[in-house]
């Protein structure tokens, strides 16, 4: 896919400094889902969070690759150009996208591509971080060492508004050298830094630590695979996957996964319909053994009332 070629000057200047100031292209992947706001929207993959704005891409210079195929992936970094894309940007577990787990060799495909073409790696931990996967980070869980990890959500459980982003040292410290030479940075929030959201992630940190909640989400996560393959025999189920305590029931067009997950609330569980006709299962790490095998169960029973209809 080729990029719109409209100049992006603020990464050019800033890129210049290190002599990459022909870097401008972002590449993100199909299905992806980065946030509403106009860069996340730019980069999407998801075509219903594109549309409406009256141009293809919000912020130029963006471009998708696949989701599956590292293969594909090298042509089209080799279609637009090594010397012109900046960052692929890419979670590694994809949640809006339809929980779409990373094909064998994917992720270490994506880094090796950009090491070998001087691209950085961009590892969005949003829906990942802190645990969701096993891992405190899911880049642990796949060997990765990306360039910058986007995080919110989990660092507060929720409880409170909060994101960063963690940066390896060869991308911050060309702001800080002792020159007049020195780029600047032009970013902020309003609510940068809030006390009350900091307060709240270090007690949160804190909890995970102390009740090895971390550790006791790879335990559910083989609970939840044996439930989940069990599942996958019936009719209406297309196929399961499952990454940590996250997990996703692709079902067959007949029956729709909103409907599912209404009377999924009926049974006393809160489920997500996602891209792909998928049921999302994201329990919190507090979750018993029981209370996993209900909720499947509870899956199992909602599928076989809409069968019997």
């Amino acid at each position: 896919m080729t990029p719109s070629t409209s100049p992006a000057s603020s990464l050019a200047d800033t890129g210049s400094h290190e002599g990459h100031g022909d870097k401008t292209v972002i590449l993100s992947r199909e299905f992806a889902y980065h946030g509403l706001h106009a860069y996340g929207t730019s980069i999407a993959g998801l075509d219903f969070n594109r549309a409406g704005y009256g141009t293809e891409s919000l912020v130029p210079e963006t471009a998708r690759v696949s989701t599956y195929d590292i293969d594909a992936v090298e042509r089209t970094v080799h279609e637009i150009g090594a010397d012109r894309i900046a960052a692929i940007v890419a979670e590694p577990i994809q949640g809006t996208g339809g929980v779409i787990t990373p094909a064998p060799g994917y992720l270490e495909g994506l880094q090796r591509i950009c090491r070998e073409n001087d691209i950085l790696l961009i590892i969005d931990e949003v829906i990942t971080g802190f645990g969701r996967t096993g891992h405190m980070f899911a880049t642990e869980r796949y060997g990765l060492e990306p360039d910058l990890i986007t995080f919110a959500k989990g660092v507060t459980s929720g409880y409170a508004p909060l994101g960063g982003v963690l940066v390896a040292p060869h991308i911050w410290q060309p702001f800080y050298r002792d020159s007049a030479q020195t780029p600047m940075f032009r970013h902020g929030a309003t609510y940068s830094g809030h006390a009350t959201a900091c307060a709240v992630a270090l007690r949160n940190l804190d909890i995970l630590d102390e009740e090895k909640l971390v550790p006791r989400v790879g335990e559910l996560e083989q609970l939840l695979v044996r439930e989940l393959d069990a599942l996958a025999g019936h009719e209406a189920v297309v196929e399961t996957r499952v990454a940590g305590l996250l997990g996703g029931v692709g079902l067959v067009d007949e029956v729709s996964a909103e409907a599912v997950t209404d009377e999924l609330v009926e049974h006393g569980f809160v489920t997500r319909p996602l891209r792909g006709n998928t049921v999302q299962i994201s329990p919190p790490f507090i979750t018993t053994d029981d209370e996993l095998r209900q909720l499947v169960a509870a899956i199992g029973t909602v599928l076989d009332a809409r069968a019997a209809r």
